[in-house]
């Protein structure tokens, strides 16, 4: 309702007018909205010509998230909306709100947002380094192709999610195996999936039948080597896919399974986005 009852440009002025009195009064821009039904993850970014001049360029901050939408459009396990707002006064940087469900949570909303601001940014940063060398007027309908390629941005959100789990501290290797043994990320080269899926399914359905002799059902499997490794796991539930995680043993297993939590949860999220938009999720290697 707050997007279509709006004015594009009204949206656009109460949110970078929330940002500057957020910054000058707290320090740190506002990064996410939570309403009854619905949720804004806010973040913008510093223009291309910051490269040059020797600043460096920091991350998007808070939840970032790029590209022009039509209203008609939506993002989101259910809605949600994509709304971009150049602001001269801050020298051509970004900012952009995601609208999007308060089920989503701000993690999701973070990961959706920084993807697109990320793809929106390489794909028109001449024509923002336009903005920020001091041109007045840009035309918004140049943005108009970037529509096209947000399905394909979406169906790689897997992708930074392993990454940053594999970054984790303890964790070497994270991959997300579907059931008909493809590999949709693996942050690792020579994993063979046709091999691994068929070692999982057959660890899986023994692991269900222990389970069912308790009434209960299969959730997770830890594996722990001789040589300082531990496997986890962990069937994501509601999907067709399992992620596993090489972990270190010298790293507390508290640690290294809250950060395999988090990021299975993200990628619920993500089948559940991608059954919802009826995209394929997708495939991607090393």
């Amino acid at each position: 309702q707050l997007c279509h009852s709006q004015p594009r440009s009204s949206t656009g002025s109460l949110l970078t007018a929330m940002l500057e009195f957020s910054t000058n009064n707290v320090g740190a821009p506002v990064c996410y909205i939570e309403l009854s039904t619905i949720a804004v993850s806010i973040c913008s970014s510093r223009p291309p010509e910051a490269a040059h001049t020797g600043t460096p360029a920091p991350q998007a901050q808070g939840m970032p998230g790029p590209a022009r939408q039509n209203s008609n459009q939506s993002i989101g396990v259910d809605s949600t909306g994509v709304t971009p707002k150049q602001t001269p006064r801050r020298g051509g940087a970004l900012i952009c709100a995601l609208f999007h469900d308060v089920d989503d949570g701000p993690e999701l909303g973070r990961l959706i947002a920084t993807e697109l601001l990320s793809a929106f940014r390489e794909q028109f940063g001449a024509s923002l380094a336009k903005v920020g060398g001091g041109t007045p007027h840009i035309n918004l309908n140049e943005f108009d192709p970037f529509h096209t390629r947000i399905p394909a941005v979406l169906r790689g959100l897997v992708v930074p999610v392993l990454s940053s789990l594999s970054e984790h501290k303890g964790i070497v290797m994270a991959l997300l195996l579907t059931d008909d043994s493809h590999i949709a990320y693996c942050t690792a080269d020579g994993i063979d999936g046709l091999g691994l899926g068929a070692n999982l399914v057959a660890l899986t359905n023994l692991a269900e039948d222990a389970m069912s002799l308790r009434s209960d059902v299969f959730h997770s499997v830890v594996i722990e080597g001789g040589h300082s490794t531990r496997i986890v796991v962990r069937r994501l539930p509601c999907t067709q896919a399992t992620l596993v995680a090489q972990c270190h043993t010298n790293v507390s297993s508290a640690l290294t399974n809250q950060a395999i939590s988090a990021s299975a949860k993200l990628c619920v999220k993500y089948f559940a986005l991608m059954d919802n938009l009826s995209l394929d999720a997708g495939i991607k290697s090393m």
